[in-house]
């Protein structure tokens, strides 16, 4: 079962000029890529750059809902690893959940 994370996308930030997970606020993680926005460019380098962060191939990494928007949610089967971002942002809203980040699980967030 994969997990299920939304997330605001800022393509092409001029703020940082690194690809990186900064906090959102509200319910969404914000990441920060070099990539245009152009022809499904930001979404593609997403996809690789979520994969890389959570050491999985691209094909479990699913852009459920947000192709064409900066706020997407983006479902991720079997993560090898939690980036601490995520792990801090559940923990926040799924108390419970702290011991059993990195394990599977048949609840999404």
């Amino acid at each position: 079962m994969g997990k299920k994370h939304a997330h605001s996308s800022n393509p092409r930030s001029t703020s940082s000029e690194k690809d990186e997970v900064v906090e959102g606020g509200g319910s969404a993680l914000k990441i920060k890529i070099k990539a245009p926005p152009v022809d499904g460019k930001a979404n593609d380098y997403l996809v690789r750059f979520l994969a890389e962060q959570f050491d999985v191939p691209l094909s479990h990494i699913e852009l459920v809902k947000g192709t064409q928007n900066r706020n997407k949610i983006v479902k991720i089967d079997s993560p090898k690893k939690l980036i601490a971002e995520i792990k801090a942002y559940t923990a926040t809203i799924h108390p419970s959940t702290k011991t059993r980040l990195g394990q599977p699980s048949s609840r999404g967030l």
